[in-house]
């Protein structure tokens, strides 16, 4: 039984894998060789069809937006919450001395990095900061 169910999570996997446009299949498997892929979605943004690749690399997420050639456009990647920067946790801390960080996502665009954290307890739910704990959004 449990070879069939990986057999049909093989299938499953390569039938997801086979959506994806050649040139970021490469550049994925190139990048994040380990990681699999969950999800691949075809969108627009700034009138220009992108792909976002949603994966898992052993027990982390990372979501990865493509252009159609399989340029790195944008990775979000799930980090632990002791893994924030300090100035990151004392901004929150700062802003709301009530509220739980309830998940931290570290945003790469154009070699900007960001943190999108999601907090419960807050008049807002989605931050985003610098690595030095400015408020972005």
């Amino acid at each position: 039984m449990k070879l069939f169910l990986a057999s049909v999570f093989a299938l499953c996997l390569s039938a997801q894998t086979a959506k994806v446009p050649t040139p970021i299949q490469t550049a994925f498997t190139r990048r994040f060789p380990n990681a699999a892929i969950k999800k691949v979605a075809k969108e627009k943004r700034d009138g220009k069809v992108v792909y976002e690749v949603e994966s898992t690399d052993a027990s982390h997420t990372r979501d990865i937006i493509y252009s159609a050639t399989g340029e790195v456009i944008e990775i979000e990647e799930g980090i632990d919450l002791p893994a924030l920067p300090a100035p990151v946790s004392a901004a929150v801390k700062t802003m709301y001395p009530k509220a739980t960080i309830t998940s931290a996502e570290k945003i790469t665009a154009a070699n900007v990095i960001s943190y999108e954290l999601i907090l419960m307890g807050a008049p807002r739910k989605e931050f985003i900061l610098t690595p030095e704990g400015k408020l972005v959004k």
